[in-house]
């Protein structure tokens, strides 16, 4: 019997948006920064469990811990883990995580090729 191949959904957001800088200084944690990608994902058509399921699926994590991850008044939070966000970016279309990341990294995009340039020299 054949099965039916899952369409990459992932593949159907061009690329992730950066957020504006007012929202990214607007987060308290990365928590918050993980959640407003969420809330700001284009509609994709399901119901709020259905879209957290295929998530979920997508980045190889269970259901209910995507939930955890993405209701903010849950008893029992859960951090998304940073390894999973290029592939949670893509699912949302945004990069606020990322970027909240970086900011609190106080990096910039100058000083971090300027490092790499002396790694090399």
């Amino acid at each position: 019997m054949k099965t039916q191949r899952e369409i990459p959904i992932v593949g159907a957001v061009s690329e992730a948006s950066f957020a504006s800088k007012a929202v990214i200084s607007g987060f308290k944690s990365y928590r918050e920064a993980v959640q407003w990608c969420w809330q700001n994902r284009p509609c994709h058509g399901m119901t709020e469990q259905e879209d957290q399921s295929l998530c979920a699926r997508v980045l190889g994590l269970h259901a209910p811990h995507m939930s955890r991850c993405l209701n903010p008044n849950t008893k029992a939070p859960m951090k998304l883990d940073p390894d999973m966000l290029p592939a949670f970016e893509s699912y949302t279309g945004w990069r606020a995580a990322s970027q909240y990341l970086a900011a609190c990294a106080n990096l910039t995009f100058i000083e971090e090729l300027m490092e790499e340039r002396k790694a090399a020299a």
